[in-house]
């Protein structure tokens, strides 16, 4: 007479954690992987984009009207996954963090409206230095903010939070400002501050001190 066993509940508990465990590291690198191979989409056609723009550039001596339809740089249609705008202001901002911080630590620049911030009606700022102080000033935002609300220029909103609301309180650091016409501004209240900026009006700027 043959008998058969059954599986018994722990055997069953082994097998469900195991699985879940399985699950915990296969599900978030499959996700990562698609994310990746959708990344890649937008990287490789915006790289040949501004291969196209450059060239727009060396004809016209601007960028301004390179995306039209009928130029050599006409925006990128067709994309799966993403879609490409010309004319929007935008800000990235990167940060090797600082010397010596705490690990775990958050500094300002991926937090939107304190290194990073930009406004197609007013300005698109990114800033450096230290970090705690512009997230306590809002300050990407704050410049933003006073050109929409006081109306006065990209230029003296920046000058006027970087050398007064930031340093007030101990700040110190600068800013990159490109306002809504393109004009660019650097404003730093250190003795100095890695820079660069470059404008379809001939404008070539590389600068630390």
């Amino acid at each position: 007479m043959s008998s058969s066993r059954g599986f018994t509940i722990i055997e069953i508990m082994i097998v469900v954690v195991m699985v879940a465990i399985l699950a915990s590291i296969a599900i978030p690198s499959y996700t990562q992987y698609v994310t990746r191979s959708k990344i890649q989409e937008a990287t490789s056609t915006l790289l040949a984009q501004r291969v196209k723009m450059e060239q727009f550039f060396q004809d016209n001596r601007t960028y301004i009207g390179s995306c039209a339809p009928g130029t050599v740089a006409p925006l990128p249609g067709g994309l799966k996954y993403f879609t490409i705008n010309c004319g929007n202001l935008a800000a990235a901002t990167s940060t090797g963090g600082m010397t010596d911080k705490r690990w775990g630590r958050v500094g300002d620049s991926p937090i939107i409206g304190a290194g990073t911030y930009a406004d197609n009606a007013t300005c698109a700022v990114s800033a450096t230095g230290s970090g705690e102080y512009f997230i306590r000033a809002v300050v990407s935002h704050e410049i933003c903010a006073r050109v929409r609300l006081a109306g006065v220029s990209a230029a003296e909103a920046a000058h006027d939070v970087v050398h007064g609301t930031l340093a007030k309180i101990g700040g110190d650091g600068g800013v990159i400002v490109v306002d809504a016409k393109g004009a660019i501004t650097m404003e730093f209240n250190t003795e100095g501050m890695f820079r660069a900026a470059r404008d379809s009006a001939g404008r070539r700027d590389v600068a630390i001190y």
